[in-house]
This record gives C-alpha cells, structure tokens and sequence, in this order.
C-alpha cells in the first residue's frame, strides 16, 4: 500500500497556491493517477484490492484536509490573540498619554483671577496706603 498521505502532503507543500480549490485540483489527480495507476498493474488487482487502496487515498485526503483546517484555526486564533493583545497596549498606551496630557496641563495652566488674588505674591494693590 502507497504511503499516500506523504505523496499527497509534498504535492500540495510545492504548490505554489494553498487555496482550497488548488488543493481539491492536487486531490483529482492524485484519484485519477491512482485509479490509472492501479488500473494497470500486473496481474490486476481484485475488486477489493482497488476499493482498499482507494478508501485510503480517500483517508489520506480526509486526514491531509483535517490537518490544514486545524493548523489555519490554530493560526487564525493565534492572529486574534495577537489582535486583542495589541489593543489592550495601544489601549493602555493612550490612556497613559491622555492622564499625562491632564496633568501636564493642570501644572501648566496659568491661574485665574480669583486664585492670584487670594494667593501672596500676585496681589493687585499698589502698595501704597489711601490713608496716608
């Protein structure tokens, strides 16, 4: 019996495409190369023979397409992970610049009318007595 997942798995590796289309192209030929393939062999194969080696063909492609499926998931829920995890820095990251632009602000800001006259040093009067 062929190891037809290995053959398979390098035909679809090479491809230069690994859309699902391309891969069901690799997977008819793969069919018809065998069935041609089996077909010819001497002294032929029984009936049962045939339907052996094309029920693990058959596996192969099941078991080569559950591979793809669960590495494109595990990939996808890696790019997502990766996604929420940037946000939550970009996210943070912000936050912290937006605080440091409030305090940067507060400390800046020039005080009001009613603060300086209420504070020393920034008193309005002229110093000099209307009494005197």
């Amino acid at each position: 019996m062929t190891d037809y997942y290995s053959v398979i798995f390098d035909a679809v590796s090479r491809s230069p495409s690994k859309t699902d289309e391309a891969r069901r192209v690799i997977y008819e030929h793969a069919r018809i190369a065998a069935q041609e393939t089996l077909r010819n062999y001497n002294p032929p194969l029984s009936e049962i023979a045939l339907a052996k080696e094309q029920a693990a063909l058959d596996a192969a492609i099941s078991r080569l397409e559950t591979d793809f499926s669960f590495r494109n998931f595990r990939r996808g829920a890696k790019e997502r992970i990766a996604r929420h995890i940037l946000g939550l820095i970009f996210g943070a990251a912000f936050v912290v610049g937006l605080v440091t632009l409030i305090h940067i602000k507060r400390a800046y800001q020039a005080p009001t009318t009613s603060q300086s006259e209420n504070q020393p040093g920034f008193s309005t009067k002229t110093g000099r007595d209307s009494s005197g």
